[in-house]
Formats: structure tokens, sequence, C-alpha cells
């Protein structure tokens, strides 16, 4: 069974990824926005063989002003008819 999280590398630095042990049991981790971009060549982040590095790009889309105008327009809409919006935070759960 695999877990997928998105955090920040700080955050996945400070717990399983950066822990003497790592993440065991066949766990990875993949990262993509760091505290310092680009990553430093020095991070001890390179060296974890269950880590993927990617350089922060890993929600581009080809279309993000068309997808994100729509998403906006949207939650103004139900905003103005005092609806539920779309893709609100939950500052408990942490995103």
């Amino acid at each position: 069974m695999g877990l997928a999280g998105i955090v920040s590398s700080d955050v996945a630095w400070g717990s399983a990824v950066g822990s003497e042990t790592g993440l065991g049991g066949g766990a990875g981790a993949g990262l993509d926005a760091y505290t310092t971009e680009p990553l430093p060549t020095e991070s001890k982040l390179w060296e974890l063989p269950n880590v993927i590095i990617s350089p922060h790009v890993a929600g581009r889309l080809t279309n993000y002003n068309e997808v994100t105008n729509k998403v906006f327009c949207e939650n103004l809409r139900r905003y103005l008819n005092g609806k539920k919006l779309l893709n609100l935070v939950d500052k408990k759960k942490g995103f």
C-alpha cells in the first residue's frame, strides 16, 4: 500500500525523511518545494535513496490561468450567493 502526502521539504526533512532511519517499509517521498530554491547541492536530501527531487514544477499546467480563472469566477459566484466556496483550506488539517 502506498501513501501520498503533500508537504514542504522542511516538514518532510523534520519527520521521517530526515530521521536517522529514513523511510522504512519501501516508502519514499517526492519533493517539489524547498526552503531554499533551487535546492542547494550540499542538501542531505540529495543523498536519500528513497527521495525523488523535482525542480518545483509539479503543479505546472499549460492552461493554469484558464483553470484558476474558472475557479475564481465560480467562487465569486458562490460567495455572492452565500454558498460554500470551492477548495477551502482546512487549517486544522493543515491543507
